[in-house]
């Protein structure tokens, strides 16, 4: 029997793990001082493999995944994001992401072949560098010395979280744990969600609810019928004996009042 068991456990397929790294993973405030020509550049993380073509062959057709979350934007103006990896002995760059004018949370993904330069770097080699790049929807870096202080300050100062994952040829990307079902829409309606509960003043009292009397609950019913009561001597319950249970506790400690009482005895009697 036990053998059979095993036989039957073996045959069960088991699903295989994404093959993936993240690269790079920072939250900062993209700015003119935190920044070169619109560029932050990141070593690589501490997982990212030195040979990205072997054991695992990452370049020739795997795919780098892009999580954007933007928590504050100083204007309205069209904006767009990149990364590119700087290697040997060029860089090849991603896709850029979706224009966004607006705080929330933006995913893109772009296939190897499709970099920008994807040939003009060694991939068997590695990256030196991620290179987390904020455009305008032109393709101009909007850096101050690029673009005059008063534009970039449409762009920037902007508080970002930026997460770049790369995910072996058929593999099934697994997204960040803060990325679970997040879409830009659901990140704008958090952030007008917020601001709600920001703008409701919190005084400090509890929450105040329907006032407790006491009774048992009677949604401890599955079927939807009044909820048990339980005699606390017997241990017993009854759904239906709520109406006489008081004067049964009155008969019992009536009862219980007599047994006590000192008897008299009687002349005659030993």
């Amino acid at each position: 029997m036990r053998s059979a068991l095993v036989a039957a456990l073996l045959l069960v397929p088991t699903p295989a793990l994404a093959a993936q790294f993240v690269v790079a993973e920072v939250t900062y405030e993209h700015s003119a001082t935190t920044t070169t020509d619109s560029h932050l550049r990141l070593p690589p993380s501490a997982e990212t493999p030195k040979n990205w073509k072997a054991p695992v062959d990452y370049a020739t057709a795997g795919t780098v995944h892009v999580r954007l979350e933007v928590f504050t934007k100083p204007s309205a103006e069209k904006t767009r994001f990149q990364i590119c990896f700087e290697g040997t002995p060029s860089y090849a760059c991603t896709d850029q992401s979706p224009i966004y004018t607006t705080t929330g949370v933006y995913t893109w993904a772009t296939p190897f072949p499709s970099f920008y330069q994807y040939a003009q770097v060694d991939w068997t080699k590695g990256i030196l560098k991620s290179a987390l790049i904020l455009k305008d929807d032109k393709n101009v870096k909007p850096a101050p010395e690029n673009v005059g202080d008063a534009r970039s300050k449409l762009f920037m100062p902007s508080k970002v979280r930026v997460t770049v994952t790369v995910v072996s040829p058929g593999s099934t990307y697994v997204p960040p744990s803060t990325d679970a079902g997040v879409d830009a829409a659901d990140a704008a309606d958090a952030v007008t969600d917020a601001a709600s509960d920001a703008a409701a003043p919190d005084t400090g009292a509890p929450d105040i609810g329907a006032p407790d009397t006491g009774a048992p609950d009677t949604d401890a019913m599955p079927d939807g019928g009044p909820a048990a009561v339980v005699d606390e001597d017997t241990g017993c319950s009854t759904s239906s004996g709520r109406r006489h249970a008081a004067p049964v506790v009155l008969f019992l400690h009536a009862a219980s009042l007599f047994a006590r009482r000192p008897r008299t005895k009687r002349r005659g009697n030993s």
